[in-house]
């Protein structure tokens, strides 16, 4: 009964001696968790039966007492898989959030210019007008359009109109600070929102896509595009309309005016009645 039985913990394979007499229930000691089997009646079993049968008994315990004991590899190795397979999931995870961003942000962009698009403005006037009723500031709304486009298409090759539209447009959100919205409108057609802008304001900066549009580079290749020459129909907000919308209709009259009237000039928005 006396017997030593060496029991192997359940971490790293520690070894732990005690005796077999009165062993039972589950023991934790400094870390190591270590299961003993009651052996009562051993000592009975063992004189009734002879020593032999006692000895085989008790290997049999001990060897059944290693098993449960021995670090669970299979465990560990499930562990593993699941804790890789998370992090699979995890990056699966990032890559479809950034994916999901690279598409909203293609919904809201003119894709050759990068200039904000129509959906976008068209989105955005009500929450400026909003903005602006609350401020009680004005705000401008400057129509663009690049004059003779058609003559760039005609004469270089839609490679050399669409340099011209992403030169133009490069040029445009130069201008356009932090607040303000810089979009295609479509075709050759740009608009450009000015925040908490007066009308002397809004000239002004109009004045300078004007002048400043003259001195935009074209790479065309080997033939030299330009000059370019811009169109500009202005309109103030609550100035030229009682809302956003009625002011952006009034700046697309004032644009057509002007290209009626000669193209590379600005032209200010009638006052509503």
């Amino acid at each position: 009964l006396m017997q030593v039985i060496s029991i192997i913990s359940t971490k790293g394979g520690v070894g732990k001696t005690t005796t077999a007499a009165n062993l039972g229930g589950l023991v934790a000691d400094a870390g190591l968790r270590v299961l003993l089997l009651d052996l009562d009646g051993f000592k009975d079993a063992n004189d009734t039966y002879g020593h032999a049968l006692g000895d085989a008994l008790l290997r049999a315990v001990v060897g059944l007492v290693r098993r449960l004991a021995e670090p669970r590899e299979p465990l560990a190795a499930a562990r593993s898989a699941l804790e890789l397979e998370i992090r699979k999931r995890l990056l699966a995870e990032e890559q479809l959030a950034q994916s999901i961003f690279a598409l909203q942000d293609e919904a809201l962009h003119d894709a050759l210019t990068g200039l904000y698009n129509r959906r976008y403005l068209d989105a955005s006037l009500e929450r400026e007008e909003s903005r602006a009723r609350r401020s009680g500031q004005t705000m401008a709304l400057l129509m663009i359009d690049v004059d003779h486009f058609k003559y760039f298409n005609d004469a270089f090759g839609h490679a050399a109109g669409d340099a011209v539209l992403r030169e133009v447009g490069r040029f445009i959100a130069s201008l356009a600070r932090r607040e303000d919205i810089a979009a295609r409108y479509g075709g050759d057609e740009f608009t450009l929102v000015l925040a908490q802008t007066p009308l002397d304001a809004a000239l002004a900066r109009a004045q300078v896509l004007s002048a400043g549009a003259r001195s935009i580079a074209i790479d065309g290749g080997d033939a030299r595009v330009g000059p370019v020459s811009l169109s500009v129909g202005v309109a103030v907000f609550p100035d030229h309309g009682a809302s956003v919308r009625e002011v952006l209709e009034r700046a697309d009259a004032a644009l057509r005016r002007c290209r009626d009237s000669g193209r590379g000039g600005i032209e200010l928005a009638e006052q509503r009645a």
